[in-house]
């Protein structure tokens, strides 16, 4: 599991590995800007690079250095519904969906290079079509925001 935050345009969501898709800002930029403008909401089409050890996941290859390249640009998609039946084989679940991600949405990583995702069960990963198919029980997760004193269910519906 990877517990992470999420760097929007340079300024911090929230705290730790995740940075936003136009530039590979320092963390220490991104908090100052951060610190002057106050959070940003993070949007399903907003570019997100994972980093972890310096590295960053890259599609198809796991992790490499930092390229810049589409293949470490993922989005968190966003679907409508609330689990994962209610998302998987349906299209329109996924690409109406614009608003802010909340704690608590169900979502899927999405990179930008193959316009795929990972499905990962049973021990493994393969590469699905986005918006996922129906079936696909690896490739939906429910996205919480962890916050100090408040139990797991305890941020749901809000900003991340």
């Amino acid at each position: 599991m990877w517990l992470a935050g999420v760097s929007v345009h340079s300024t911090v969501v929230a705290a730790m590995s995740l940075k936003a898709d136009s530039a590979l800002a320092a963390p220490e930029a991104a908090e100052r800007t951060a610190a002057r403008t106050g959070s940003v909401a993070l949007l399903p089409e907003t570019g997100i690079y994972m980093q972890k050890g310096g590295e960053f996941v890259t599609w198809g290859s796991g992790m490499d250095p930092a390229s810049g390249s589409d293949a470490q640009v993922w989005y968190m998609r966003k679907c409508s519904g609330t689990d994962a039946t209610a998302c998987l084989g349906y299209d329109s679940a996924w690409t109406s969906t614009t608003s802010a991600l909340l704690s608590g949405d169900v979502v899927a990583w999405h990179n930008k290079q193959s316009g795929r995702v990972y499905d990962c069960a049973h021990g493994g990963c393969t590469y699905q079509p986005y918006p996922p198919p129906g079936g696909h029980w690896g490739t939906p997760y429910r996205i919480i925001k962890l916050s100090i004193g408040l139990r797991l269910g305890g941020c749901s519906g809000i900003p991340l």
